[in-house]
């Protein structure tokens, strides 16, 4: 089992996540300088850490319990450093950060070129040569190898930071304490319109909100992946006036409403049709009032509790 290492005594991150950040790392390249600093950087703002250390676990399988902490963690945080590919460990966690869903993931560069990175060239393609030659009679192993390409070349893309000396590294610590601190603050719940477009423009913190509730005069953009990932979701109550709202489907229509909600409270619903899967069996209250709808359901549903 990987080693759990907390950061911090007093964690300020919501409820529902266990950790703050979830830290990747190649142990041999970073353990005693960056990410040490990175996580008492963390420390320092009371942001709880599960600070995961291939060196300390036997064997290359990712267990249950550290998959689990992935999906606990508010924020995971992958540092890319020179040795990072030759870790089966490393590329096999990297897999699995990939495949969660909710959690914001932060790739940080050290010393190493995000185009290294995603296209598994210069230090990585030495790395990857090693793999391919042992797998090189294994059609399984050789799927791996290529999964194991595809969630570098994924995590490369995403926004991250490139670190190549002291100063960037303590502007970087300084720079993501605050950010990750920014998000813990109430993110259960979203209240105004920027909180609300920082969602659904980065699909961050999502797995956190349990309600959604602001008046809105301006045109909005709903994202279905981030509304997908609102599985938390149990208050929708929106005023949204004419033409202030729009979705990413081609028709125009809302793609998406978690089945989770129990109040569901729309003034001026700007759309002809609830979304086709939309079953909210537990809701309690639902208003629709000057809403575009033309009917609800294509089919009789029923609502005990409504």
């Amino acid at each position: 089992m990987a080693s759990s290492s907390s950061c911090a005594s007093n964690s300020q991150n919501c409820p529902r996540c266990k950790y703050g950040v979830f830290v990747c790392f190649r142990g041999k390249d970073t353990r005693n300088n960056f990410t040490s600093h990175l996580c008492k950087g963390f420390k320092n703002r009371g942001i709880t850490t599960f600070l995961d250390d291939e060196s300390l676990v036997a064997g290359d399988s990712i267990s249950e319990e550290l998959v689990q902490a992935i999906e606990e963690s508010q924020v995971v945080v992958i540092v890319f450093s020179k040795n990072y590919a030759t870790s089966k460990w490393c590329l096999n966690e990297l897999v699995k950060i990939m495949k969660a869903n909710g959690q914001t993931v932060i790739p940080i560069f050290y010393y190493v070129d995000p185009s290294h990175v995603r296209h598994q060239s210069e230090s990585f393609a030495e790395a990857f040569a090693k793999h391919e030659s042992r797998y090189k009679d294994d059609v399984e192993g050789m799927q791996k190898v290529q999964g194991w390409r595809n969630a570098l070349t994924a995590a490369a893309d995403l926004k991250g930071y490139d670190i190549h000396d002291g100063i960037e590294m303590h502007d970087l610590i300084e720079d993501m304490g605050k950010y990750i601190v920014k998000m813990q603050k109430d993110s259960s719940r979203i209240g105004n319109v920027e909180d609300f477009e920082d969602v659904m423009m980065n699909n961050m913190g999502t797995m956190a909100v349990e309600a959604i509730w602001f008046t809105c005069f301006k045109k909005l953009s709903f994202s279905k992946d981030a509304i997908k990932n609102m599985q938390r979701l149990r208050i929708l109550c929106m005023q949204t006036y004419p033409r202030a709202s729009q979705s990413d489907s081609e028709d125009g229509s809302i793609e998406y409403l978690p089945n989770n909600l129990r109040w569901f409270a729309w003034l001026f619903y700007p759309w002809k049709l609830l979304p086709e899967n939309f079953n909210p069996r537990r809701l309690v209250h639902l208003d629709l009032q000057l809403s575009s709808l033309h009917y609800l359901w294509k089919e009789t549903k029923q609502f005990l509790s409504l």
